[in-house]
């Protein structure tokens, strides 16, 4: 009896002791075992890794297969010029057209200073007739558009066309006609060369001149060679 009591008392002196025991009993019950929980974190980890260095790696050779494909959007260009100029002569390859331009600025400025001066010059400049500006030169029109007057044009007295490739001069350049025929003409130019002294078409190709060169009553110098030599005939 004495010992069953004491036993007891024991119990009721000490309760926490009896309460810590059961405690630590619960909570390590309670916990999973650690070590296989961080290897199951650690392999889906890597797994989610390879999966997106495979995806990344399926993706940069998309993007390589798709650069190296061709684009629908640009097929190949096939030339559809049969000729053997390549196409150049469509865009004037040799500056022809623009050496043409401003030959005819130059021949125009020329024919512009010898309106009043009476003096042209239009030597070695490749021409192969008598420019269509020379023959115009003393026109209203012309004149107005140049910004001339007709009060301060002259007779032109020395025309130097040297040096060219002119092989033929018409009849019209110098009608063979007398000059108060001329002046009847109201629908005619005249003899715009009936007033010169000096007339120069030496280096040219000439192989025929016109009758109306007789005409020129002022003319006092006149120059026909020709670097072939060839003889030159008079049209009647």
């Amino acid at each position: 009896m004495t010992s069953h009591r004491s036993s007891t008392s024991n119990e009721e002196t000490n309760p926490s002791s009896a309460s810590t025991t059961s405690t630590v009993l619960t909570v390590d019950s309670a916990e999973p075992p650690a070590p296989s929980s961080s290897r199951k974190s650690s392999a889906a980890l890597r797994e989610q890794i390879a999966k997106a260095k495979a995806a990344k790696r399926a993706a940069s050779r998309h993007v390589s297969a798709v650069g190296a494909a061709p684009s629908e959007e640009q097929p190949p260009v096939i030339p559809t010029d049969t000729t053997f100029d390549f196409g150049l002569s469509q865009q004037d390859a040799f500056g022809q057209q623009r050496d043409s331009q401003a030959k005819d600025k130059v021949i125009q400025a020329r024919v512009q200073g010898a309106r009043t001066s009476g003096r042209l010059n239009i030597a070695a400049m490749g021409l192969r007739e008598i420019p269509a500006a020379v023959m115009g030169m003393y026109d209203l029109e012309s004149i107005g558009r140049h910004d001339g007057a007709w009060a301060e044009s002259v007779d032109l007295t020395r025309f130097v066309a040297a040096d060219n490739e002119i092989e033929m001069l018409e009849d019209a350049i110098f009608p063979d006609r007398e000059p108060h025929e001329l002046a009847d003409d109201e629908e005619g130019q005249g003899n715009i060369f009936g007033g010169l002294e000096t007339l120069d078409l030496h280096g040219n190709m000439l192989i025929c001149l016109p009758m109306g060169l007789r005409r020129l009553q002022l003319l006092t110098s006149l120059n026909l060679v020709c670097p072939s030599g060839r003889p030159i005939t008079t049209r009647y």
